[in-house]
Parts: structure tokens; C-alpha cells; sequence
């Protein structure tokens, strides 16, 4: 039986209802951050270093939010820099595909997105399950992160050794 203090966030006890407000405030920055970040992307062609970038401070804020004091300003942070992702990484596909196939390169896109969203919540819970610690959870979180900033740079390095002259067009 759930009791009132029995939900965990970031390896505090806190309310469901609480738990569930720090969980929105993550959504919450996608609306306010999605439109400025297109409009750096519209202006500078800087997809990969905005990933590489986004993929670093979600890293870090993963691993410092189970030890900071505020929870709500890490959450909203969290939601603030998480939510120029979907922008960088989709506005990837007229970068690098052509227009006939601008339909597969975003079905790949949602492929992806798709099975993170499939494997991520398992991956997660069997992180916990092996632990028994939520720590190691948001770390595994920032270890993903990582990762897009490290598959961003492999991009970019590989677009550069195609055409050293791309270094203008990104």
C-alpha cells in the first residue's frame, strides 16, 4: 500500500503529488526553450555543437540533481536545456538527407526516439532493481547523455573528413 511519503525523487522521500509536480516542471521547459533554440539552429547551422552541448549539461545535471538542495530549480533546469534536444536532433535530417528522403530520415528519427522510449523505463528499473539506489539511475540517465554528445561529435568529424570545406555550411 502507497503512503503518503512512500514515492521517491532524486533519493528523497517525498509526496506523489510533489514527485509528480518536479516530474512536470521537466515538460515544462520544451515549450519555453524549443522555439529560441530553432531560431539559433535557423541562424548559426550549429546542430551538432548545440547537441554536443546539450548532451554535456544534461549529464551534469543528472549527476548533481540527487545531491542538490532544490529540487524544483533542478528539475526546471533539467527541462530548460532537455527541451532544445528534439530541435537540434530533428532539424538534423534536411541537414544531411535529401527531400526525397526526408520522410525516412525522420521515421528513423522517431525509430529511436521510440525504442528509448521503450527500453529506457526498463533499463532504468533494472538499474534500481540491481542497486537499490535511485543515484545510479539518474547516473545511467547522464551516461545517455553523454553518449548523444559523443555520437554528435562523431557526426560532425565525419561530415568534416567528407568535405573539409562543411566546417562553413555547419
Amino acid at each position: 500500500m502507497i503512503e503518503k511519503h512512500d514515492f521517491n525523487f532524486a533519493n528523497q522521500k517525498v509526496s506523489i503529488s510533489y514527485a509528480g509536480f518536479l516530474t512536470s516542471l521537466i515538460a515544462l521547459g520544451s515549450p519555453v526553450i524549443a522555439p529560441v533554440i530553432g531560431y539559433l539552429l535557423d541562424r548559426f547551422k550549429r546542430n551538432e555543437d548545440f547537441i554536443i552541448v546539450i548532451g554535456i549539461f544534461l549529464a551534469l545535471l543528472f549527476v548533481f540533481l540527487p545531491r542538490s538542495g532544490n529540487d524544483m530549480v533542478m528539475a526546471m533546469a533539467i527541462g530548460l536545456v532537455a527541451g532544445g534536444a528534439p530541435v537540434c536532433v530533428f532539424g538534423l535530417v534536411p541537414k544531411y538527407v535529401s527531400m526525397e528522403e526526408t520522410g525516412t530520415g525522420l521515421g528513423v528519427l522517431r525509430f529511436g526516439e521510440n525504442m528509448g522510449t521503450l527500453f529506457g523505463p526498463f533499463c532504468l528499473g533494472l538499474t534500481y532493481d540491481l542497486t537499490g539506489d535511485y543515484f545510479h539511475e539518474f547516473l545511467v540517465v547522464a551516461i545517455f547523455a553523454l553518449i548523444s554528445s559523443i555520437c554528435a561529435l562523431i557526426l560532425k568529424i565525419h561530415i568534416l573528413e567528407l568535405n573539409p570545406l562543411a566546417v562553413n555550411l555547419n
